[in-house]
């Protein structure tokens, strides 16, 4: 399983729909959630770093707010980007011994500190799974680690781990439906 999705930060759905439009973007927006909407983008959903990068910086500065996008690629393969106002502020790839990812300030982006050890533990069971791997056989891989992000940060979890083509072949979780979601265009 393959999917990139971004979750902005106190911002509402129709001004995130109203800017993709105006980029010409093809995407699907989620209906906003304790203050978080999320953004599945057709042109992101290929794992292509420079896209990726490039949405965020441009989506975060035009909507003034913090966006963080994440992708899982082959199921194995979990990167975070974080932004905010167009800045990127840490980077996380979870196979790569020297991660970067920076607890304190995923958690305070997103105003939820309580959060650093729990944040800190996924952190934690990611290197120790990199380093007992035996040929690239992770126990703890990619939509795994999104997911015990997402609970760690206690953010809602509804149509966090799917992408732009599972919206688009209404391959949906429990829970959810087309309904729950615009499309920027056709």
């Amino acid at each position: 399983m393959s999917y990139t999705n971004v979750i902005l930060y106190k911002v509402e759905q129709q001004s995130v729909v109203n800017v993709l439009r105006k980029q010409g973007r093809i995407a699907y927006v989620s209906s906003t959630q304790d203050n978080l909407t999320l953004v599945y983008d057709k042109e992101t959903e290929e794992l292509n770093a420079t896209r990726i990068e490039a949405f965020s910086e441009l989506l975060t500065k035009e909507l003034g707010c913090v966006g963080l996008t994440s992708s899982v690629h082959d199921s194995n393969l979990y990167i975070y980007w974080l932004y905010s106002n167009g800045e990127p502020l840490d980077l996380y790839i979870s196979v790569l011994y020297d991660t970067w990812g920076d607890p304190k300030r995923l958690c305070e982006s997103f105003d939820r500190v309580s959060a650093i050890p729990e944040v800190q533990k996924v952190f934690q069971l990611v290197e120790q799974s990199n380093q007992s791997h035996e040929h690239f056989q992770f126990k703890f891989q990619g939509e795994d680690i999104h997911r015990a992000f997402i609970q760690a940060l206690g953010m809602p979890s509804l149509g966090a781990f799917m992408g732009y083509y599972a919206i688009e072949n209404a391959v949906f979780p429990k829970g959810l439906n087309r309904d729950n979601f615009i499309k920027t265009q056709d």
